[in-house]
């Protein structure tokens, strides 16, 4: 399968993702999936961080996907080497981590975390516009069905193709 997550219910009628995202990934794939749980970088740690929480088994699963889809954008832009960073920094551990990162992979409710606006506790906008963001945008960001607008101007991400 070519869908974004492992074991992702497909919504198109053809094969696996076709041209489209994978818009509805199951939960129960997430969380039980050991091949996101015992592997590395920043898909594994958005995983740890999801499943450390207290009160996991309280959110619904639109609340699960969400905080873990935030996690995989701040895990895949904090202190990551890409082709921009490779020119100005001779190793990773001299990138810069983000300037501000009030509340993020806290318990709070990511609502509430620096950059994130909501409506009805969806995501809908992520303004991170020079906050000193390496890496790449993961593309995961495309689960966030709410998201309206999205600024990481400014930083150090290379942009993929995430279609």
């Amino acid at each position: 399968s070519d869908c974004l997550l492992p074991n992702a219910e497909v919504v198109c009628s053809c094969c696996t993702c076709c041209e489209e995202p994978c818009t509805k990934v199951s939960v129960q794939s997430i969380l039980e999936d050991k091949r996101i749980s015992h592997a590395f970088g920043y898909k594994s740690l958005a995983y740890r961080w999801i499943r450390s929480d207290p009160a996991l088994q309280s959110y619904p699963d639109w609340k699960v996907l969400q905080r873990f889809t935030i996690a995989c954008v701040y895990y895949s832009t904090f202190r990551k080497a890409n082709t921009i960073t490779a020119e100005t920094f001779e190793k990773e551990s001299k990138i810069p981590g983000w300037e501000i990162q009030d509340g993020w992979i806290k318990l709070q409710d990511e609502c509430d975390w620096y950059g994130i606006q909501c409506e009805d506790g969806h995501i809908v906008s992520i303004q991170l516009r020079s906050n000193r963001l390496s890496g790449s945008i993961p593309p995961e960001i495309e689960l966030l069905s709410h998201l309206e607008y999205l600024d990481m101007s400014e930083n150090l991400i290379a942009i993929q193709d995430i279609s």
